[in-house]
Protein backbone atom coordinates (compact mmCIF):
# COMPACT_ATOMS: atom_id res chain seq x y z
CA UNK A 1 0.00 0.00 0.00
CA UNK A 2 1.42 3.41 -0.88
CA UNK A 3 1.21 6.83 1.15
CA UNK A 4 -2.15 7.59 -0.33
CA UNK A 5 -3.63 4.53 1.63
CA UNK A 6 -2.25 5.69 4.89
CA UNK A 7 -3.27 8.90 4.68
CA UNK A 8 -7.13 7.99 3.86
CA UNK A 9 -6.68 5.91 6.72
CA UNK A 10 -6.42 2.18 5.28
CA UNK A 11 -4.36 -0.25 7.28
CA UNK A 12 -0.77 -0.37 6.15
CA UNK A 13 2.14 -2.49 7.65
CA UNK A 14 3.83 -0.85 10.47
CA UNK A 15 6.36 1.76 8.50
CA UNK A 16 9.98 0.76 9.42
CA UNK A 17 12.40 3.06 10.99
CA UNK A 18 13.65 6.08 9.10
CA UNK A 19 17.12 7.71 9.99
CA UNK A 20 16.12 10.98 11.09
CA UNK A 21 18.11 12.80 8.71
CA UNK A 22 16.16 11.46 5.89
CA UNK A 23 13.47 13.46 6.89
CA UNK A 24 15.75 16.71 6.76
CA UNK A 25 17.33 15.48 3.76
CA UNK A 26 14.00 14.99 1.76
CA UNK A 27 13.32 18.76 3.39
CA UNK A 28 16.46 20.09 1.92
CA UNK A 29 15.71 17.93 -1.42
CA UNK A 30 12.27 19.79 -1.78
CA UNK A 31 13.50 22.92 -0.76
CA UNK A 32 16.27 22.62 -3.55
CA UNK A 33 13.17 21.45 -6.20
CA UNK A 34 10.87 24.82 -5.19
CA UNK A 35 14.32 27.10 -5.55
CA UNK A 36 14.53 25.79 -9.22
CA UNK A 37 11.14 26.36 -10.03
CA UNK A 38 11.04 29.97 -8.41
CA UNK A 39 14.56 30.34 -10.35
CA UNK A 40 12.80 28.96 -13.77
CA UNK A 41 9.73 31.04 -13.27
CA UNK A 42 11.15 33.99 -11.91
CA UNK A 43 11.30 35.05 -8.21
CA UNK A 44 9.15 38.43 -8.48
CA UNK A 45 5.95 36.42 -9.78
CA UNK A 46 6.45 35.27 -5.92
CA UNK A 47 7.17 37.96 -4.38
CA UNK A 48 3.75 38.22 -2.60
CA UNK A 49 1.36 35.83 -0.76
CA UNK A 50 -0.36 34.90 -4.28
CA UNK A 51 -1.87 32.58 -6.06
CA UNK A 52 1.20 31.76 -7.49
CA UNK A 53 3.00 30.29 -3.92
CA UNK A 54 -0.02 28.65 -3.00
CA UNK A 55 0.03 26.55 -6.38
CA UNK A 56 3.65 26.38 -5.68
CA UNK A 57 2.96 24.82 -2.32
CA UNK A 58 0.69 22.37 -3.85
CA UNK A 59 3.32 21.41 -6.58
CA UNK A 60 5.78 20.74 -4.12
CA UNK A 61 3.60 18.66 -2.18
CA UNK A 62 3.78 15.80 -4.94
CA UNK A 63 7.72 15.97 -4.29
CA UNK A 64 6.76 15.08 -0.64
CA UNK A 65 3.84 12.08 -1.98
CA UNK A 66 7.09 11.19 -4.20
CA UNK A 67 10.07 11.03 -1.98
CA UNK A 68 7.63 9.70 0.77
CA UNK A 69 7.35 6.12 -1.57
CA UNK A 70 10.38 6.03 -2.45
CA UNK A 71 11.78 6.30 1.17
CA UNK A 72 9.25 4.08 2.68
CA UNK A 73 8.35 6.97 5.50
CA UNK A 74 5.32 6.68 7.26
CA UNK A 75 2.06 9.01 7.00
CA UNK A 76 3.59 11.13 10.11
CA UNK A 77 7.15 11.58 8.66
CA UNK A 78 5.01 12.77 5.48
CA UNK A 79 2.72 14.88 7.59
CA UNK A 80 6.10 16.36 9.38
CA UNK A 81 8.07 17.21 5.74
CA UNK A 82 4.68 18.71 4.55
CA UNK A 83 4.70 20.82 7.63
CA UNK A 84 8.32 21.31 7.28
CA UNK A 85 8.32 22.70 4.11
CA UNK A 86 5.74 24.68 4.20
CA UNK A 87 6.47 26.58 7.37
CA UNK A 88 10.67 26.80 6.16
CA UNK A 89 10.72 27.09 2.34
CA UNK A 90 7.14 28.89 2.27
CA UNK A 91 7.09 31.19 5.33
CA UNK A 92 4.33 30.11 6.72
CA UNK A 93 3.45 30.57 10.20
CA UNK A 94 2.87 27.12 12.40
CA UNK A 95 -0.60 27.27 11.93
CA UNK A 96 -1.03 28.32 8.68
CA UNK A 97 1.63 25.24 7.86
CA UNK A 98 -0.79 22.75 9.81
CA UNK A 99 -3.74 24.14 8.35
CA UNK A 100 -2.23 23.94 4.39
CA UNK A 101 -1.09 20.60 5.40
CA UNK A 102 -4.25 18.77 6.05
CA UNK A 103 -5.74 20.81 3.19
CA UNK A 104 -3.30 18.87 0.52
CA UNK A 105 -3.58 15.90 2.45
CA UNK A 106 -7.37 15.69 1.84
CA UNK A 107 -6.82 16.81 -1.78
CA UNK A 108 -4.72 14.07 -2.27
CA UNK A 109 -7.50 11.69 -2.12
CA UNK A 110 -9.98 14.19 -3.57
CA UNK A 111 -9.91 13.90 -7.50
CA UNK A 112 -12.47 16.62 -7.69
CA UNK A 113 -10.48 18.75 -5.82
CA UNK A 114 -8.33 21.32 -7.94
CA UNK A 115 -5.63 20.80 -5.49
CA UNK A 116 -5.15 17.45 -6.33
CA UNK A 117 -4.84 18.02 -10.21
CA UNK A 118 -2.04 20.17 -9.15
CA UNK A 119 -0.34 17.51 -6.47
CA UNK A 120 -0.30 14.70 -9.46
CA UNK A 121 1.30 17.77 -11.39
CA UNK A 122 3.93 18.01 -9.15
CA UNK A 123 4.47 14.46 -8.77
CA UNK A 124 5.79 13.97 -12.13
CA UNK A 125 7.29 17.63 -11.86
CA UNK A 126 9.43 16.35 -9.03
CA UNK A 127 10.33 12.98 -10.75
CA UNK A 128 11.04 15.34 -14.13
CA UNK A 129 13.54 17.15 -11.49
CA UNK A 130 15.16 14.58 -9.87
CA UNK A 131 15.77 12.77 -12.73
CA UNK A 132 17.59 15.50 -14.74
CA UNK A 133 17.82 18.57 -12.56
CA UNK A 134 20.25 20.05 -15.10
CA UNK A 135 17.14 19.90 -17.96
CA UNK A 136 14.28 20.52 -15.74
CA UNK A 137 13.62 24.17 -16.94
CA UNK A 138 9.50 23.55 -15.09
CA UNK A 139 8.02 24.33 -17.75
CA UNK A 140 5.14 21.89 -16.32
CA UNK A 141 4.88 24.33 -13.39
CA UNK A 142 4.62 27.25 -15.98
CA UNK A 143 1.72 25.30 -17.81
CA UNK A 144 -0.23 24.74 -14.54
CA UNK A 145 -0.03 28.53 -13.55
CA UNK A 146 -1.00 29.66 -17.49
CA UNK A 147 -3.96 27.53 -17.13
CA UNK A 148 -4.94 28.86 -13.51
CA UNK A 149 -4.47 32.52 -14.59
CA UNK A 150 -7.36 31.80 -17.12
CA UNK A 151 -9.72 31.26 -14.64
CA UNK A 152 -8.73 33.30 -12.12
CA UNK A 153 -11.60 35.83 -11.51
CA UNK A 154 -10.66 39.55 -12.38
CA UNK A 155 -10.82 41.85 -9.34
Amino acid sequence: MGLLDSLLGRKREPARPVDPDAIKDSVDNLTAFCGDVRRHIGEDVFAQDGMEKQVLSAYAFGGVNVLSQQRGFSAPQAHAMALAILYKHFGYTAEESAIKAQALIDATGDKKSSLNAIIHRGIDGYLAWQQNREAFDAADFREVLTTLRRFKPSA
